[in-house]
């Protein structure tokens, strides 16, 4: 017997993608035969099952369900400096059966790896785009278009790191306006030593991030001659500031630019952050007011109220009746769901365009003095607007605290 290989996953696939493995025996078309597939993750043997050929005598396993539930949780985003996160590997093999009797086997030649993330039907996955390699300014892990962060942002962004990425920097580039109006350059060493040869690494692009950074000295001024340690980047004057990864003086990524936003609100934003399609954690900022309310529900037992309540001459004659705040109806615990309604400010297109990601994502929170409260976007319809349709427009995000608020008895 002879198996074929016809299809598997690339190299590295976000987890929600399909992960397939399709061969092809000699002996597909034959009566009782059956494809042994074996999923191997760190030596082990993780999973099998037995595939009939379809139609065609192909033997067609898809990994993506069972990868996504044993992928590990990443560290979300307080980070200060370069976070470590990791890709789940797997590998297969696949054995032919006639009967009871084995055939060959065949198996991947190197394990694949697979991260948290989606790509949404129509669109394309190259992991290749997405390498941090010399002579090419490849993509971060974000199909974000717009970002606007504010002096207490926490905000990461994810890179790919292969055997082929190079990068020693990160590059901030700040730009300060009226009166001064000139551009500052700074820069974080990245070491990154000790690194697999697959993995995913975080890096810290949010303000109040790399105000953290400074203040544990990971921050220098981008000059010639011996850098200086800074005090701070962002003041009253900043404008906006960008930043790209480098190896040695030779920039090795996209270049992404961020707005910063020195406005006062009347009322306190409101931070979401939520795990986007290509599995980095994104922060978005509520600026308009926030409208909080309760439900409650709540369990109870019913006993019936009269009992002897009264003795008048303790022998001839008892009362059975109830007196005021006997109680039929005891509550036996109440649960009490928080939830949100909370308005944007003006946005643009990419913003509302970059918005549909916080809408669908199954993994979002509220960043709270400096601890992240789990929440579900509850909104079940919403539309996609444009300037050029509705001019002026911002949405309302409905949420749901995703733990519930108990009162015992």
């Amino acid at each position: 017997m002879t198996l074929i290989k016809l299809r598997e996953p690339q190299r590295i696939s976000p987890v929600n993608n399909p992960l397939p493995v399709i061969y092809k025996s000699t002996h597909g078309g034959d009566a009782g035969f059956r494809y042994k597939y074996d999923l191997i993750r760190d030596g082990y043997l993780e999973n099998s099952m037995f595939i009939y050929p379809d139609i065609n005598e192909y033997g067609l396993a898809e990994y993506s369900m069972i990868i996504s539930d044993l992928i590990n949780k990443n560290p979300i985003y307080n980070i200060t400096g370069m976070t470590q996160l990791g890709l789940t590997s797997f590998n297969y093999q696949v054995t032919e059966y006639l009967g009871n009797v084995s055939g060959g086997t065949a198996q991947g030649a190197d394990d694949f790896y697979t991260f948290k993330g989606v790509t949404q039907y129509g669109d394309t996955w190259d992991y290749t785009d997405y390498e941090i390699v010399t002579g090419q300014t490849n993509k971060f892990l974000s199909k974000r278009e717009y970002r606007v962060y504010s002096s207490d942002t926490y905000s990461t962004i994810n890179a790919l790191w292969t055997p082929d990425s190079s990068f020693d920097k990160m590059i901030i580039n700040v730009f300060y306006g009226a009166p001064l109006n000139y551009g500052k350059s700074y820069f974080y060493n990245i070491t990154t030593t000790g690194l697999d040869d697959y993995d995913l690494i975080s890096l810290p692009i949010g303000p109040k991030n790399i105000d953290e950074m400074i203040s544990g000295g990971l921050i220098r001024e981008n000059i010639i001659g011996m850098p200086l340690q800074t005090t701070s980047i962002f003041n009253e004057y900043t404008v906006n500031y960008s930043f790209f990864l480098q190896k040695s003086e030779t920039k090795v990524s996209e270049e992404i630019y961020i707005q910063y936003d020195k406005n006062c609100y009347k009322f306190t934003p409101i931070q979401f952050l939520y795990l986007g399609e290509l599995g980095t954690y994104e922060t978005f900022e509520a600026t308009f007011a926030d409208e909080k309310s309760y439900e409650t529900k709540w369990s109870e037992v019913r006993s019936k109220y009269y009992n002897v309540n009264e003795y008048t001459d303790g022998l001839t004659e008892v009362k059975y009746d109830y007196q005021v705040g006997d109680r039929g109806r005891k509550v036996v615990n109440k649960r009490t769901t928080e939830t949100h309604v909370s308005h944007t400010g003006w946005l643009n297109d990419k913003q509302s365009n970059d918005l549909m990601e916080l809408f669908t994502s199954t993994d979002v929170y509220v960043i709270k003095d400096g601890l992240i409260y789990p929440v579900i976007i509850t909104n079940s319809k919403y539309e996609m607007k444009k300037k050029q349709i509705h001019k002026l427009y911002k949405y309302e995000i409905e949420y749901e605290m995703a733990y519930e608020k108990l009162s015992n008895a």
